[in-house]
């Protein structure tokens, strides 16, 4: 303790470094997601271009969401999680606005948040994943 102040822009510094600007070992490169339909249920399809140790990698999942699918895909790499709580929420006004996401995931029993940001509000939701598998996976290699 030192008994000062915290600026608020160190803090957010400090969350940004922490949370939205961790791209190891997964860097988030893109994404897009389509409906289909597979045995008459309706899904979605993920397809998350990335970088994961040295190489790039174009993931596929399916699932009921962007979610759902985004672990799915994450499966192909081997990385096996259970998202637990997710929240997301705008952070200015106006049909631009840039969303922010958070979720809670569980990698081998230990729970990690992950934070994304973006205009599109799925694609926040994915780079909270992202975001959360790199808090796990850094602090297990």
């Amino acid at each position: 303790r030192t008994g000062t102040v915290i600026p608020p822009e160190t803090i957010l510094e400090l969350f940004n470094s922490e949370f939205i600007s961790l791209h190891t070992p997964i860097l988030f490169r893109n994404f897009d997601s389509s409906q289909i339909e597979v045995d008459g249920q309706r899904l979605v399809r993920a397809s998350i271009g990335i970088g994961f140790r040295g190489r790039e990698h174009i993931l596929v999942g399916h699932g009921n969401g962007p979610i759902d699918a985004t672990v799915a895909a994450l499966g192909e790499l081997g990385i096996t999680l259970n998202v637990k709580d997710f929240k997301e929420h705008s952070l200015e006004e106006g049909s631009s606005a840039k969303a922010i996401a958070y979720v809670q995931v569980e990698m081998d029993g230990s729970a990690k948040y992950g934070v994304g940001v973006h205009t599109n509000s799925e694609e926040a939701a994915i780079r909270a994943v992202i975001s959360g598998v790199n808090r796990h996976l850094s602090e297990t290699t």
